[in-house]
């Protein structure tokens, strides 16, 4: 055989074996996860479909990770909790403690219960100073952070609500857009709607009135809506 064609042969023979011009292996599931995790608007399809391999894998720490994302994801656009439960499976098999009192918060942002908020910051290990820092949920801790998460936008939320403070409802507004949150968008601006009247203008309170209103219609939420519209009718145009 010519020397040159045998030297080809060889050469094209090699390259099959070594994957030479071949598709590259898909990402691990931890790589899947992380460059899902890094959109905001990561598919919630996506990051179930990982939560669902990751149990099938017996990889429960990577579960957690993606039930925390759609924990997050359910309880800022929803007000659901069914993947923050199933984390709580999750972290008291691992005994993570870290993510049971994610978890616990995560029930309280939609109960209101402060036996949960309790819960919460009993499962945080006691010198762990800084996710403590993260769990009080207050004003100044909600409008000196940079970050844009679900989470924060929540914690802008409820200390928002108990203080009544509008620059934290504003930032929780901001977020909840920025995340389509759009529940959590009218209950917003249902609050707001509350502020501007105590504060006297009634104008922008009948203005945030309108806005929840008319999203709580298009969110299918026909009781609310009108119980929106009439605190609108009796308070603010009563005036």
């Amino acid at each position: 055989m010519n020397t040159a064609i045998f030297r080809t042969l060889s050469f094209c023979c090699a390259a099959l074996l070594w994957g030479c011009g071949s598709t590259p292996p898909p990402p691990s599931l931890s790589a899947q996860y992380q460059q899902l995790a890094r959109d905001a608007g990561f598919s919630v399809y996506a990051m179930r479909n990982i939560a669902n391999q990751a149990y099938q894998n017996n990889d429960l720490p990577l579960m957690a990770k993606a039930l925390w994302k759609l924990c997050q994801r359910g309880v800022a656009s929803k007000g659901v909790t069914d993947d923050c439960a199933a984390l709580l499976d999750v972290a008291i098999i691992q005994g993570d403690e870290l993510a049971q009192a994610r978890a616990h918060l995560a029930q309280y942002f939609i109960t209101g219960n402060r036996d949960d908020y309790a819960r919460a910051m009993a499962a945080l290990p006691a010198k762990d100073t800084f996710y403590r820092t993260i769990f009080d949920i207050n004003v100044e801790n909600c409008l000196n952070s940079t970050q844009t998460t679900e989470w924060l936008a929540l914690q802008c939320y409820l200390s928002g609500k108990a203080a009544l403070n509008e620059p934290a409802l504003q930032k929780a507004l901001v977020l909840f857009e920025q995340f389509d949150a759009r529940h959590n968008m009218a209950d917003s601006y249902y609050l707001l709607a509350k502020l501007k009247h105590q504060q006297g203008q009634p104008n922008a309170a009948a203005d945030y009135a309108s806005r929840a209103a008319l999203l709580l219609s298009q969110l299918g939420e026909a009781a609310r809506a009108e119980q929106v519209r009439t605190w609108r009718r009796d308070t603010v145009h009563a005036q």
